[in-house]
């Protein structure tokens, strides 16, 4: 018996041949309108294409590197050996210029990141560093010799001298002098040792005094701080201090090392950090103190350890916690930035750079960070040498430099 396809069969059979058809035709015309399209592509002028523009992160003509999403640049330049930094209450940048005995406003009034010129707020100093206004028209500033008030003009940026409000032992191997307030209201002020490893006759020497504004009531708070040169307030914990101390010299490339500091204001007097007999994390330096001891006489309570211990001979000096809310990267917010001066007397030169250290949620250092180097060339040639930090309240971060009379203005690329 036949069989007969049934129509209905063949007509399907028909209809799905033409669809393959088609979808053939598509597929190839698809092919040829990509590859038309790529060609064309190829031949395009890239000077034709539109030009995202691109952020140059280091116009300071130096060369100098800093962390990814930073710029930095050259704020101001021709001065002599620019130091400690502070905001008027006009927000005028001021900077204490060490070898010039001299203090100066840099305004930056078209606001364009570079100081319109530099005035002359006050002259004729002995070797003035620490800056720190009471209030809008009272400016403490630190010499070698005294701590003095003085009147000052915030519109036409200039100060008269007031009051001397106390004497500060002068000359030595260190003659910076550093002043803060405490949330206490007490002026604390650091006055480093006069020798590299000695016994000072001067009980304020190697020490962080307090006192009263007025200059009453002086004290050594603080002592065994061979050269604290900067130290700020801890935004986290505001009756504590953060300092910088730098460890004696002629033990080796790698001892002993410089040391971050803890100095609490709240109590009493919180005594003796080390020096000269003590170093670091409580050792104690036989070789200056010959004396012979049942047990270690470095240990804690007598004698403070360091939150943190640097590399030796980095002369760390300027410190600042990172703002929150001012365009930094969310998970450095809290972390401290440290100015690394650089060593003068090891046998291959370190330090000369601005560093991050990671902080961990109770405030241990668990990292350390470069943030802005390249002021070491090579192993000897030494191009700048960064000091004080200072953050505006917009994110800026402004860097002294007294190795090239510099002050930069890193800002935080959003």
């Amino acid at each position: 018996m036949a069989y007969t396809i049934p129509v209905h069969h063949l007509q399907w059979k028909k209809m799905v041949g033409l669809i393959t058809l088609a979808l053939l035709v598509g597929v190839v015309w698809l092919s040829a309108e990509v590859f038309r399209r790529t060609v064309n592509l190829v031949n395009i002028n890239r000077d034709d294409l539109p030009q995202q523009e691109k952020t140059v992160s280091n116009t300071t003509g130096l060369p100098l590197s800093i962390a990814a999403g930073f710029t930095v640049g050259t704020f101001t330049e021709g001065l002599e050996r620019p130091r400690v930094l502070t905001f008027d209450a006009q927000g005028t940048l001021l900077v204490s210029d060490q070898e010039a005995g001299a203090v100066y406003a840099l305004p930056d009034t078209n606001h364009d990141g570079v100081a319109d010129t530099q005035v002359t707020v006050a002259e004729n100093l002995r070797n003035p560093h620490g800056l720190l206004f009471l209030n809008q028209n009272e400016l403490v500033i630190a010499e070698e010799g005294q701590l003095g008030r003085w009147f000052y003009n915030g519109v036409e940026q200039m100060a008269t001298f007031d009051n001397k409000i106390t004497d500060l032992p002068p000359n030595g191997s260190h003659v910076t002098r550093t002043v803060q307030k405490g949330r206490d209201n007490k002026l604390y002020v650091s006055v480093g040792s006069s020798c590299n490893i000695c016994n000072e006759t001067d009980s304020r020497r190697a020490a962080i005094l307090r006192l009263n504004p007025d200059g009453n009531q002086v004290e050594r708070w603080a002592w065994g701080l061979r050269n604290t040169v900067f130290f700020i307030p801890n935004p986290a914990k505001p009756d504590e201090f953060w300092g910088n101390d730098m460890g004696r010299d002629l033990l080796g490339d790698e001892l002993p090392p410089d040391e971050l500091n803890i100095i609490p204001t709240k109590g009493g007097p919180p005594g003796d950090y080390g020096w000269p007999n003590c170093y670091g994390n409580n050792v104690h330096d036989d070789k200056y103190d010959k004396n012979v001891y049942k047990q270690n006489p470095c240990q804690e309570p007598e004698e403070h350890a360091p939150l943190f211990e640097y590399p030796a001979h980095h002369a760390p000096l300027g410190l600042r916690f990172i703002p929150v809310n001012a365009g930094w990267p969310k998970d450095w917010q809290g972390d401290l930035l440290v100015s690394w001066h650089g060593s003068w007397n090891r046998s291959e030169k370190a330090g000369y750079k601005v560093v991050r250290l990671e902080l961990d949620e109770n405030q241990k250092v668990v990292a350390v960070h470069d943030f802005l180097t390249g002021f070491l060339q090579g192993t000897n040639k030494i191009i700048g040498r960064p000091v004080d930090l200072l953050f505006a309240p917009n994110g800026s971060l402004y860097v002294s430099d007294d190795g090239n009379g510099r002050i930069y203005k890193i800002q935080p690329v959003h």
